[in-house]
């Protein structure tokens, strides 16, 4: 019961918070539809390291950023003891990046809808991508373009 209790929380507090379900339409032109996702917009009310940002939707949530690994912005016990003060300014700087790219503004939050909840859901935070409203790029790919993240996880918090 415990493992399903996220799940009902999910399905009781989402359509009534703006959340829509965004299936995919049929392929057109040849390309893939997206995969299935809840989609809303929210404010961006915080932003909280380089690759999490608070959200208002009817409620705070946190969103951890798919797609983006930045580093901490606090001294991370995993990254080897010699590296963590060069670690640390470096989230440091990409938290102030997001911040200035969100902080305070409209987003659209996209949570993916064919996950495990339990996956979905990671440290008290959602996993899902984000974007400034009517933006075509997600946050996240602004964060990896501007050298402040990675996309995959980086070979030293494996």
């Amino acid at each position: 019961m415990m493992r399903c209790l996220p799940l009902l929380i999910l399905c009781a507090w989402l359509p009534s918070a703006g959340w829509r379900d965004s299936t995919p339409a049929p392929p057109a032109d040849g390309v893939a539809p997206p995969a299935p996702s809840w989609t809303t917009q929210a404010r961006c009310l915080r932003v909280v390291d380089g690759d999490t940002l608070e959200v208002e939707v009817r409620r705070v949530i946190r969103v951890r950023m798919l797609d983006c690994w930045a580093p901490e912005s606090k001294i991370d016990p995993r990254v080897p003891e010699g590296s963590q003060t060069a670690e640390k300014l470096a989230g440091q700087s990409a938290k102030e990046n997001l911040r200035k790219l969100a902080e305070g503004r409209d987003v659209v939050v996209q949570i993916p809808s064919d996950v495990d909840v339990a996956r979905a859901i990671t440290m008290g935070r959602w996993l899902g991508h984000v974007w400034l409203e009517g933006d075509g790029e997600s946050l996240a790919e602004k964060q990896v373009r501007g050298g402040f993240a990675e996309t995959k996880k980086p070979e030293r918090l494996k």
